[in-house]
């Protein structure tokens, strides 16, 4: 029994040096300087291109990512345009005539008095709404926890409105999961790592009332009356 304590101790003793010895962050992410975070906050950031210019990194594509495209053209392309371009482009915009469906405005009309009437309740009826959804931090990584994603919230459809009665409840019909291109900024040891993920949210596309299921009892009535007897 004293051998095998003694054995234990021994062991014991041995992995705490070892570990003392071993680089505490080996394996994980470094936390996110404050420093940067407040930088980001603060930036006008208006695509994954201004994230990259800010940062000073360029992003790199995931083991498993795939890009998305928009009419045919995949979204990272266009990015820098060369002289020839622009010239060719100012050229084209100085030789075109004036449309003819040109409209002027006319001047705003005079202000009006508000209406303190109360007006007819349109109801919000049952139909997909431009609303928007945090992306989900663990369908990029669910192993970690410090990172920061851009953008952190999208614009997706989902249904909502009233039915006509409380029994009804709006409610998606056809729904799509749609892909969405996300930053992932991480950092170790001291360096800055993007990283591009695409990240599918469900989608909503069409909705209806349909009426709520009720609870049913698994026997009738009768039953539970019976029992309650004997």
């Amino acid at each position: 029994m004293k051998s095998q304590l003694l054995v234990f101790l021994s062991l014991f003793c041995f992995w705490t040096v070892i570990s003392e010895q071993m680089p505490k962050n080996m394996n994980k992410e470094e936390g996110l300087p404050e420093d940067v975070l407040r930088m980001i906050a603060q930036a006008d950031i208006r695509s994954i291109n201004d994230l990259e210019d800010l940062l000073g990194v360029e992003a790199k594509d995931s083991p498993g990512f795939r890009p998305t495209y928009k009419i045919g053209v995949p979204l990272r392309l266009g990015r820098n345009k060369g002289p020839n371009e622009h010239s060719g482009q100012m050229a084209s915009s100085e030789g075109r005539s004036p449309s003819p469906l040109a409209v002027t405005r006319e001047p705003p009309s005079q202000i009006q008095p508000r209406s303190f009437i109360a007006g007819n309740a349109k109801a919000a009826g049952c139909k997909t709404r431009i609303v928007s959804v945090e992306v989900p931090r663990y369908k990029v990584d669910p192993t970690s926890v410090g990172f920061f994603l851009w953008p952190s919230c999208v614009e997706i459809h989902r249904c909502s409105g009233c039915c006509n009665t409380r029994t009804y409840k709006c409610i998606p019909s056809h729904a799509k999961y749609k892909p969405f291109q996300i930053a992932k900024l991480t950092f170790r040891y001291g360096r800055k790592e993007l990283t591009l993920h695409t990240v599918s949210i469900r989608e909503h596309l069409s909705c209806n009332c349909t009426e709520l299921a009720r609870h049913h009892p698994r026997f009738p009535p009768k039953y539970y009356r019976q029992s309650t007897d004997n």
